[in-house]
């Protein structure tokens, strides 16, 4: 059996880019997102963002502000720091793409204990910074993982923000009616598709009598848009499809019979898979 992974997301909505945070920013508790020109992107970026919604975000390491899981370390948690780095990246951004909304992540990694006033406390705090900065649009979610080396992958995600810009290599997307193929060339892509070399999208979404196969019009499709694609690179593929009612029978069909028979086809050796709606 091939090794690939199988991804439900219901969209990919990220578009932002980072403010510049060189100093140590592996010992930062907080990470600075500000919107960017959707031009900015490549085609396989927008793709994947699927909106050109934008918006400011935070995303704060909230285990390095929480003491004893039932108090907020004021010592580490340094507002007036945050506040600056807000202020600073509405300034720095050009009217065109000044947006009024920011969005706070709180992060807890290997604290699920940490008690709901501290999480609540956190979350209106940051709220009312947000507000205090000038935003008429504040949310603020949190996340729980036991992934001890989540914070550590969020800050190379940031860094990945920074080489977006107009002089990225370009990644069009080559394909027919059936698929799309990209070849994966930016880090930020990378990080978009968990290290991918190459990401085929299933243009055409497959309804709920699907079984999970392929005709031989669609291999082949697939087969030429990845040789157009000219992937240098053949270890890890993404296959994408669009499907808001395939069973859960007819996905599994596609990852347990249909992947592995295209990753002998393609020459790739592993291979993952997203659902998006």
């Amino acid at each position: 059996m091939f090794p690939h992974k199988f991804v439900t997301v219901a969209f990919l909505s990220f578009c932002f880019t980072s403010i510049g945070q060189e100093k140590k920013i592996e010992k930062a508790p907080f990470l600075i997102y500000a919107p960017k020109a959707p031009g900015d992107f490549t085609e396989l970026q927008r793709l994947t963002h699927n909106s050109e919604y934008l918006e400011y975000i935070v995303e704060l390491n909230a285990t390095s502000v929480v003491s004893n899981q039932h108090f907020i370390d004021t010592k580490k948690l340094d507002m007036e720091a945050i506040h600056r780095a807000l202020v600073d990246a509405r300034n720095n951004r050009p009217n065109r793409i000044l947006k009024q909304k920011v969005h706070f992540s709180l992060n807890y990694y290997n604290q699920e204990f940490v008690s709901d006033d501290v999480r609540s406390l956190l979350r209106k705090s940051m709220i009312g910074l947000g507000v205090d900065v000038g935003f008429e649009n504040c949310s603020c979610i949190s996340f729980v993982t036991r992934d001890t080396s989540a914070w550590k992958k969020r800050i190379a995600f940031h860094k990945a923000y920074q080489t977006v810009g107009p002089e990225q290599e370009k990644e069009p997307g080559i394909g027919n009616k059936h698929v799309t193929a990209f070849t994966v060339l930016t880090e930020y892509s990378k990080q978009l598709h968990d290290g991918s070399d190459c990401v085929v999208k299933f243009n055409e979404p497959f309804g709920e009598e699907w079984d999970g196969t392929l005709n031989a019009e669609q291999i082949q499709a697939v087969e030429k848009a990845v040789r157009l694609a000219d992937v240098k690179t053949k270890q890890y593929i993404t296959f994408w499809i669009v499907s808001r009612y395939a069973s859960n029978k007819a996905q599994q069909n596609f990852s347990d019979n249909t992947v592995p028979s295209l990753l002998k086809k393609l020459g790739f050796a592993s291979s993952a898979i997203i659902t998006s709606h």
